[in-house]
């Protein structure tokens, strides 16, 4: 961060914007979470992350055997063994 403060204004809805220095800085993104304290008369935000990937994007059966596949042939090898 370029300077150790930096402002911002409490809105009608009380919400406030984190600028982006802090932002990088702190590597804050959405869906991150902040835990606010009170001590000694001052604010203080501590960063709480919480990310997690696109289902969407996730594919269970990539580079995963099939597992029923699998018992069915150990299966066979099995009876095959015993003839």
């Amino acid at each position: 961060m370029d300077s150790d403060h930096a402002d911002t204004t409490i809105d009608d809805e009380y919400s406030v914007t984190i600028p982006p220095a802090v932002r990088s800085e702190l590597d804050l993104e959405p869906g991150d979470r902040l835990e606010w304290t009170v001590e000694g008369g001052r604010l203080v935000a501590e960063v709480v992350h919480e990310r997690f990937i696109e289902f969407d994007e996730f594919d269970p059966d990539e580079d995963v055997e099939d597992v029923d596949d699998a018992d069915d042939a150990d299966a066979k090898d099995d009876r095959a063994d015993e003839l």
